[in-house]
């Protein structure tokens, strides 16, 4: 399901919501209108209603406040009634078309040797991610010796932790990049452990894994990394997942797995 789906299908339960207190709402309310009746000097309030056929207008005073409250409540209600259940027409129609999946479905359908060349606008999930995972990075240069723990994706990572990382996106279908270049505030470009997409909100997280905290330099750098990551608007809470590991406190990747799903709606 796409977001456009997503979000038309939740505009729909909203719409429905209303609808349904709309109605019980006015099952209770008084017969007839208010009618404002306004000069220079004063406004006057008259209760509009047909009684035995004719139309009478009924002033009402000051002490029939609560009257005037039910009667204008009520012509707000049946305004919103019509406009919420016109509305609610409009999505039922729109999602009953195959017009969404058609378009969601045309990028899949260009030939393999021009797809890489088209931004797609309109995708579902999948086709979405596949394109997510074409778009180039910048890989980390540094130290490529040390990449010699693989994945189940067929990649090489720096260390056994990042490799069960990797392998724990891969199970659960989460589309994941590995130590890849990220643009901060200021310019500078820092390599991220992995980037991965949650394909249902087509939103961007990022994760670093901390896995050398018992060496005090790796420590320092790694609390300057996170402060320019917040500085870039990138932090835990938000879209930044942080993991950790010590020599007395291994990866504990089944606590891991279960916050991920979590986030993830898996």
């Amino acid at each position: 399901m796409s977001p456009l789906q997503e979000e038309l299908i939740a505009r729909k339960k909203k719409l429905e919501t209303v609808i349904k207190m709309a109605r019980k709402d006015l099952a209770n309310c008084p017969e007839g209108k208010l009618w404002v009746s306004s000069t220079h000097k004063a406004v006057q309030y008259y209760h509009h209603i047909i009684e035995n056929d004719r139309v009478i207008h009924r002033y009402l005073p000051r002490d029939q406040a609560e009257l005037k409250q039910s009667l204008a409540q009520k012509e707000y209600l049946m305004q919103l009634l019509k406009l919420a259940e016109r509305e609610l027409h409009d999505i039922d129609s729109l999602l009953s078309r195959n017009s969404l999946m058609r378009m969601e479905s045309l990028y899949s359908e260009i030939h393999p040797d021009k797809k890489k060349y088209v931004k797609p606008l309109v995708t579902n999930d999948e086709e979405f991610a596949d394109y997510w995972l074409r778009k180039p990075v910048e890989s980390n240069p540094s130290f490529p010796e040390e990449l010699k723990y693989p994945t189940k994706r067929g990649e090489l990572t720096r260390s056994k932790s990042e490799a069960m990382l990797a392998d724990m996106y891969y199970e659960l279908g989460i589309p994941y990049k590995y130590d890849c270049g990220i643009a901060l505030k200021g310019g500078a470009v820092k390599y991220v452990d992995f980037i991965l997409l949650d394909k249902r909100k087509r939103k961007e997280i990022y994760h670093e894994h901390l896995g050398l905290l018992d060496d005090s330099g790796y420590r320092r750098d790694n609390m300057q990394k996170l402060d320019l990551y917040r500085r870039s608007g990138i932090y835990v809470g938000k879209n930044l997942i942080l993991t950790h590991e010590s020599a007395g406190s291994p990866l504990n990747i089944r606590d891991i797995r279960a916050s991920v799903k979590e986030m993830f709606a898996l």
